[in-house]
């Protein structure tokens, strides 16, 4: 091994390279990922949108019952007020009532008449109505009207009635009162809850009595035990207080105050979905608890069936992209072979094509670059070879510039001799533009030599086009020593001459200026000027990194066919860097405006 390549292989071999992984492995996780990451994201979807389906599904089926329930035990609260004031219209009760309106007392005396016609009356009024377990009338005076079956009690008392004060402080309006134990019945003890209102006399509005009816709360709300919303929901009836209502055994669990329609609470670990139903009067409340379990069971199976069939899914397509990826990379890792071999110098390589498709198009692309490669190669020798036979005859055939200054000057004096003024002018000034191109050693002057180059040009041009033309120079003072590369304005000027102002009168400004550090020439005309679609060209032309008349020479003085220009773009970015160049106005309406970009230099030239 040759000994610089020993040495490269042991600095290499100090650093941690990182680990390479081959073009078909990375397909084939691509592929994988291309299958996998859809699959996966449909799943998920299918199994949210199950989900949410569920959901609105229990949502919509809960209201539905729960507004069936609603407008039940509605009409059957109402129908139970009203009971409590049949009293009001039956003359007789009336009576009673009035005779017992007095003071409360703690024993008073109520004869069998009365006692008889209130059983008659109260027994009326549940006939037929087996969920009333028993209608009682407490009269101001501490009497107690009941049923025939109610345990015979001479007089009401306060304590055995705590909700009393809270029916006379109602004013009238009846009033559900929370489920609770009775006694006072001699057939059986029964859990009921009572719906009770104030009696007033109807002039005088005189407080006469309290009629409660009590309602068995197994009968009137034993049919909701066959309402389910799904395998383990919970129905409750409650009121604005949190008294359950229903069922009718003791819960055990606490409902947070904050319950709210379509919401997830938790209760004992578990997750449900609430639905609130309110009575119209807003003393009940209809509330529904579903587990999110139950919801999610079937969207379960569901979501586990789906990922086995996932799941078999991407075995299958994993397998398919492994065999995909291997025969996709064949063809590539047979163009690495041969380009392996381009490497070491075998430029006679080919590579034969099976395909017509992108690999088929990058390996007739392969061999194309090494068939011109090899061209390239044999044309570089070549052109080596001239280059030096060119040098060789130049050396042969040149000319001492000192011939050519001394037949100038020459001329000169014989046209000062005739009294050729203009034409003396113009050989003089052909004659600096000689002196300044032949030295082809200098590539960089200051700007006051370059401007001076110019004007002996402008005076030729002047001579040959005539007095149509104008010239114009605005050059800073300060500039005037900045350095510049040689010749880099005279084919923007000799532009302008040629395509701006030859076929008619006109002037041409040449504006130099600093700004940040950066050297500003602009040439302008105000001749024919370029389309939009020309100038576009143009700038394409100008900015291409190859040359875009290659072969094509210019001559000086010759017309300017967009070589000059890209020349210059090219000099300067290779001097200066990208940043700097030539650049065309694309706004100017009148004529046409070339811009040079240079950093400021104003260093003296060693």
């Amino acid at each position: 091994m040759p000994i610089h390549h020993r040495i490269k292989h042991t600095a290499n071999s100090s650093k941690v390279q990182p680990a390479r992984i081959n073009l078909r492995s990375k397909m084939f996780m691509t592929l994988a990922i291309i299958a996998t990451v859809p699959l996966l994201l449909g799943v998920i979807t299918i199994y949210i949108a199950y989900i949410n389906s569920a959901e609105q599904s229990a949502r919509a089926y809960s209201h539905q019952i729960m507004e069936q329930m609603n407008i039940h035990l509605n009409r059957s609260i109402y129908d139970y007020a009203k009971l409590t004031t049949v009293a009001l219209y039956d003359t007789n009760v009336m009576e009673i009532l009035r005779n017992h309106s007095g003071p409360y007392q703690s024993s008073i005396y109520t004869s069998a008449a009365e006692k008889s016609k209130m059983n008659l009356f109260i027994s009326s009024l549940s006939f037929e109505k087996p969920e009333i377990v028993g209608i009682r009338i407490l009269a101001m005076d501490g009497s107690i009207f009941g049923s025939a079956d109610e345990k015979q009690s001479d007089h009401w008392l306060y304590e055995e009635h705590p909700w009393l004060k809270r029916v006379v402080a109602e004013d009238g309006e009846f009033v559900i009162i929370p489920p609770y134990e009775i006694n006072y019945y001699s057939i059986r003890k029964a859990r009921v809850f009572s719906v009770a209102r104030l009696l007033r006399e109807p002039y005088t509005l005189r407080p006469l009595a309290v009629a409660t009816i009590d309602i068995n709360s197994s009968l009137i709300f034993g049919n909701l035990e066959s309402v389910t919303f799904s395998k383990n929901s919970k129905l409750l009836i409650t009121n604005h207080n949190g008294d359950i209502f229903y069922p009718n055994k003791a819960v055990d669990f606490t409902l947070p105050a904050d319950l709210r329609d379509n919401g997830l609470i938790d209760l004992q670990g578990e997750t449900y979905l609430s639905v609130l139903r309110e009575s119209s009067d807003e003393t009940l409340n209809i509330i529904g608890l579903i587990p999110v379990s139950d919801l999610r069971k079937n969207a379960q199976v569901l979501f586990e069936y789906t990922l086995l069939i996932s799941v078999i899914a991407l075995l299958i397509a994993y397998l398919l992209a492994y065999f995909g990826a291997r025969n996709l990379i064949k063809p590539i890792k047979h163009l690495q072979f041969k380009m392996k071999k381009i490497q070491i110098g075998l430029f006679g390589e080919r590579i034969e094509i099976r395909s017509k498709d992108e690999i088929g198009d990058l390996m007739n692309g392969f061999n194309s670059m090494v068939t011109e490669i090899e061209r390239l190669i044999k044309e570089n020798l070549e052109i080596g070879l001239r280059e030096r036979e060119a040098e060789l005859s130049a050396l042969q055939s040149q000319m001492n510039p000192h011939f050519l200054y001394n037949t100038l000057e020459n001329i000169n004096m014989m046209a000062l001799e005739q009294s050729h003024f203009e034409i003396s002018g113009v050989v003089s000034s052909l004659g600096k533009l000689i002196r300044y191109t032949v030295n082809n050693k200098v590539m960089f002057v200051p700007l006051n030599e370059e401007l001076r180059f110019l004007e002996a040009y402008m005076k030729i041009c002047a001579t040959r086009i005539g007095a149509g033309l104008i010239w114009r120079m605005h050059v800073d003072p300060i500039l005037k020593t900045s350095i510049i590369p040689k010749l880099i304005i005279q084919p923007l000027v000799e532009n302008a001459v040629q395509h701006g102002i030859r076929q008619q009168p006109g002037c041409i400004d040449l504006n130099i200026y600093q700004e940040d550090g950066t050297l500003y020439i602009a040439v302008s005309d105000d001749g024919v000027g370029m389309s939009a679609e020309k100038k576009l060209e143009l700038i394409q032309r100008i900015g291409l990194p190859a040359n875009p008349q290659q072969g094509k020479k210019e001559s000086f003085g010759g017309p300017i066919k967009g070589n000059a220009l890209w020349n210059v773009n090219q000099r300067i970015k290779l001097l200066y860097g990208p940043q700097f160049g030539l650049f065309i106005d694309q706004d100017s309406d009148i004529g046409s405006r070339f811009m040079i970009q240079l950093p400021v230099r104003l260093e003296e030239i060693e």
